[in-house]
């Protein structure tokens, strides 16, 4: 299914398009001579029912759907195998509330930035409190996001890598080792110049290549 979130008129709602069918987002009961019965395979929506309206900001897939909110996160689930139009269930799990900014996978956690723009928070399921949970993962270097991030990206080789591009253009650097329970903060700072200031760092992505070696 292709999944898509948050209109101006809906911003709570999300649509999932019938299964391989990826552009038509039409229930099969609204087509030809269907008799109204709701199959699978049918395009569904849904809208969260939550105490305040929190506008959809992101999607992430995974074995379960993780949705990103202004006010919160929330997971989508079924009993079975796969979402369907009538076995689907949505719950808030946690309410730190996201920005416009995509968020990343590394293995089962999803890593995304806050609505100030200033934290990254990792959500995923916590053993401990036997539920999900959005640690703070600024939370022994929070003056490194200064100013906010506008955008990161994840590099999974040569070593677990999350890239933040800082709104001043520096870029801050978080290695995330959960296996080793390593998380450490470094930051880069351009050198050279950039038209009348400091050369400054725009975008970043990660991109699959060959490393190089060192041959005689």
């Amino acid at each position: 299914r292709l999944y898509v979130a948050g209109s101006a008129g809906q911003p709570q709602t999300w649509w999932a398009s019938q299964t391989a069918d990826f552009e038509n987002h039409t229930p099969d009961n609204r087509e030809g001579d269907n008799d109204g019965t709701v199959a699978d395979d049918d395009a569904l929506d849904f809208t969260l029912s939550a105490d305040e309206v929190n506008a959809i900001r992101w999607l992430s897939p995974g074995k379960n759907l993780v949705i990103g909110t202004t006010g919160g996160e929330w997971t989508a689930t079924s009993d079975g195998s796969v979402i369907t139009p009538t076995d689907v269930d949505v719950k808030r799990k946690t309410k730190h509330g996201s920005a416009r900014v995509q968020p990343v996978r590394i293995g089962t956690l999803v890593l995304f930035l806050q609505k100030a723009k200033r934290k990254i928070r990792q959500f995923g399921f916590d053993f401990a409190s036997d539920s999900e949970e959005a640690f703070d993962m600024n939370r022994l270097a929070d003056t490194i996001t200064k100013g906010g991030i506008t955008e990161i990206s994840y590099q999974q080789d040569p070593h677990s890598t999350l890239w933040c591009v800082r709104a001043d253009g520096q870029v801050p650097i978080l290695s995330h080792l959960r296996e080793e329970e390593v998380v450490g903060w470094t930051r880069t700072i351009f050198g050279g110049v950039f038209g009348a200031g400091d050369a400054v760092c725009e975008s970043t992505a990660a991109i699959p290549g060959v490393a190089a070696t060192n041959s005689e």
